[in-house]
């Protein structure tokens, strides 16, 4: 982490940010370009309800995983230093289940507003989670727990 900082201080900086803004950002984005481009917009009422379960899907694993964290006495903040290494629940199927209900919420709003634009806001909110957040915190958790988080890695996978 250190070479990263001294190398690279505009992924440092960018970093400090916390992941559920660059999916805040993103839906806004996404909405603004929609919104002066209606050829970029479905009105399909379908969409709606579809678009409410995939939101609602997202924010009950990143509800379930910050549980999870609170009952093993660690943090879910991206820069904190954790204590236990979360296996069970949903890191069962994920290492990053928060994320992945936060790329399904960013997708679900996306989807319920008839955006054509929201696989692409999608894509780039897991590159930027993947370069920025996902490489380092799994640097430093292999620091934290060696071959524990190593064996974790080879059987569960990043997203799904």
């Amino acid at each position: 982490m250190a070479a990263m900082n001294s190398g690279n201080n505009n992924i440092s900086s960018y970093m400090k940010l916390i992941p559920p803004l660059y999916m805040i950002a993103l839906a806004y984005i996404t909405a603004l370009i929609s919104n002066n481009y209606s050829s970029l917009v479905i009105d399909n009422h379908l969409f709606y309800p579809i678009g409410w379960i995939i939101i609602g899907i997202g924010l009950a694993m990143d509800i379930s995983s910050a549980i999870l964290f609170a009952r093993q006495k660690t943090t879910v903040n991206p820069h904190g230093k954790s204590k236990h290494l979360v296996t069970s629940g949903m890191y069962r199927i994920s290492r990053n289940p928060m994320y992945v209900g936060q790329a399904l919420m960013l997708t679900g709003w996306g989807i319920k507003n008839g955006y054509l634009i929201t696989p692409l806001a999608t894509m780039i909110f897991v590159i930027i989670i993947n370069q920025l957040f996902i490489k380092v915190e799994e640097q430093r958790l292999t620091d934290i727990f060696g071959s524990q988080y190593k064996e974790y890695m080879k059987t569960v996978r990043r997203w799904l």
